[in-house]
């Protein structure tokens, strides 16, 4: 009886360590009182900051090369002309790829590329252009 009351403190402390940090998934986040890391969400608030310009204009039209991309909150994209609507919708992005839902209906995604240092590199799934943009 003295050993089971002496395990019971040892298995307690297990319990409440091995508690503190939990494993959510399988895409390396880690939650625990304080941290929980998502890389999709992660991407979406490097988006959200700033407006989106062409570098070059491999793949884009004269209007599209001379204006801008606003990624807002609760997932809603612009793409501005001339500080006119020229096509918005809505957007997501899931284990690095970038889906831009038109408002058209048309679907259309991108891998992240790179995503660093007010840079971001895309590239087309459908017809592999690579599009590089630069925040302002």
């Amino acid at each position: 009886m003295k050993k089971l009351l002496k395990l019971i403190p040892i298995l307690l402390s297990v319990l409440c360590l091995t508690s503190s940090c939990i494993y959510v998934d399988d895409d390396d986040k880690w939650r625990d009182d304080d941290y929980y890391y998502d890389p999709d969400e992660e991407l979406c608030m490097y988006l959200r900051d700033g407006r989106w310009y062409p570098f070059s204009k491999s793949g884009l039209t004269d209007c599209e090369f001379n204006s801008y991309m606003i990624f807002r909150g609760h997932y809603m994209y612009t793409y501005d002309c001339h500080d006119v609507n020229y096509d918005s919708g809505s957007y997501d992005v899931h284990n690095g790829y970038l889906n831009i839902h038109y408002e058209n209906g048309d679907l259309m995604t991108y891998r992240i590329v790179v995503a660093t240092n007010g840079e971001l590199e895309l590239r087309s799934t459908s017809d592999g252009v690579t599009y590089l943009y630069v925040r302002n």
